[in-house]
């Protein structure tokens, strides 16, 4: 029922399965899963956060550290699967010192 989405609870990760006929393709299901996590490290450094801004800096997370990492094609093209993509570049300065944390950590 996820097939392209994910979601994290407390220590689980639950993810599409990868399908040929209908998608996603087990590079997708990768992302999504790391993501995921992103979403998991942020929210313990944040526990009050709200979704969106959750979600959002984990998406700059991820972007920034597939970026670091010469896997910024790979993100770019799991990401241009979702309709609505955020502006990447713009974080609060809350925002920005987790994301800054979480990316040193890795």
């Amino acid at each position: 029922a996820l097939r392209l989405r994910g979601r994290v609870y407390r220590d689980q990760i639950l993810v599409g399965v990868p399908c040929a006929s209908l998608g996603p393709t087990a590079e997708h299901v990768a992302w999504q899963t790391a993501h995921e996590a992103t979403v998991a490290t942020l929210h313990r450094a944040m526990p009050r956060a709200g979704f969106h801004e959750l979600e959002h800096a984990a998406l700059v997370a991820l972007s920034e550290h597939a970026r670091r990492t010469g896997r910024g094609e790979e993100h770019a093209r799991w990401l241009a699967h979702f309709a609505r993509v955020p502006d990447l570049g713009v974080l609060s300065p809350e925002w920005r010192e987790a994301v800054n944390q979480s990316l040193s950590a890795r």
